[in-house]
């Protein structure tokens, strides 16, 4: 049965994930698809506080994990699997496991701890919705990295876009995001 290109795209930036904690994202200008990092875009939009017109943070353990087990196989059999966990956070949370394809990977209890140490991380979130004029910032997508000016007019956060919905209006763009603050 033929695959969708999108579930190809999802299953390739998924795989690269599970091996390199790094999330991706397809960006796409035309005809041309590129697959880059999460944070990668070019042009990295910047909103004042005084443009936000609602905001509010939390938590979300969404997608982490307090056990990964790492197993690789040879010839459909596993031939070997290693486990890490972090006993703190499963009394906080509880148990929430990962299971990761080693694939030609050999040290599966070094991956197990490299996965486990970027899975266990509980992120931030903030929602915002944010008015703005500018065409570029128009076009944001889940995996940009944008920036916030605080209320202070002094420090600049980070945050990756995890859902963006845009909508234009009286020559304003209006956009409901929701961020995760990673790093």
């Amino acid at each position: 049965m033929p695959q969708s290109y999108t579930a190809l795209f999802s299953m390739l930036t998924e795989q690269a994930y599970d091996k390199t904690g790094v999330r991706y994202f397809v960006s796409h200008q035309r005809d041309k698809l590129t697959v880059l990092p999460e944070g990668g875009n070019s042009i990295i939009p910047m909103f004042q506080a005084s443009m936000l017109e609602s905001s509010s943070t939390g938590e979300s353990i969404e997608d982490v994990y307090t056990v990964v087990t790492v197993e690789r196989y040879k010839e459909d059999k596993l031939a070997g699997s290693a486990s890490k966990e972090n006993a703190s956070l499963i009394k906080q949370i509880g148990r929430m496991q990962k299971v990761i394809d080693a694939g030609e990977e050999k040290n599966l209890a070094s991956l197990a701890a490299k996965q486990l140490s970027e899975l266990s991380k509980i992120p931030r979130t903030r929602s915002i919705t944010v008015r703005h004029q500018d065409d570029q910032a128009a076009r944001l997508r889940a995996g940009w990295l944008i920036r916030i000016l605080e209320k202070d007019n002094m420090s600049v956060t980070n945050w990756i876009v995890t859902n963006s919905n845009t909508r234009w209006k009286g020559g304003y763009y209006t956009a409901d995001l929701q961020l995760e603050r990673r790093g």
